[in-house]
């Protein structure tokens, strides 16, 4: 959380994006994992809304949807693991596919510390967090 990581902050890469997205905050969307887990079809097709693309039939959907589930990544985890940054040796990006996985590698005090940098860090008008990211 101190930034003393390569790259730097996680809260600080975030921000980098939208803040270049300008004031309208039309050319970056927002997408929330929560939602990608909970929704797939339904963000795939805001997606491609906010790309401008012409809609996909319901089969391209389906397909589309199978194609980058959570499942499909992990069965074919090396064509999805980053390869810009050195991990340890190891360490698999893909990790468990759940939502909160956060809380299961910090300490209580590192959640309350993150938590709190959240907060302080995202204000209401550059970013609306969902509840879960605070639990």
């Amino acid at each position: 959380m101190g930034g003393s990581i390569p790259y730097g902050r996680w809260v600080d890469h975030v921000k980098s994006w939208l803040l270049r997205s300008g004031p309208s905050k039309d050319s970056v969307l927002v997408v929330h994992y929560d939602d990608l887990l909970g929704h797939l079809e339904s963000e795939l097709v805001r997606i491609n809304a906010f790309l401008g693309l012409e809609a996909l039939s319901r089969d391209d959907l389906v397909k589309c949807a199978d194609a980058v589930s959570f499942g499909t990544m992990k069965r074919n985890h090396e064509r999805f693991q980053p390869v810009s940054v050195a991990w340890r040796p190891g360490f698999n990006f893909l990790r468990r596919g759940v939502s909160g996985d956060h809380s299961a590698l910090l300490n209580a005090g590192q959640l309350k510390r993150y938590r709190v940098q959240l907060q302080d860090e995202f204000p209401s008008d550059i970013l609306s967090f969902k509840r879960s990211y605070l639990e």
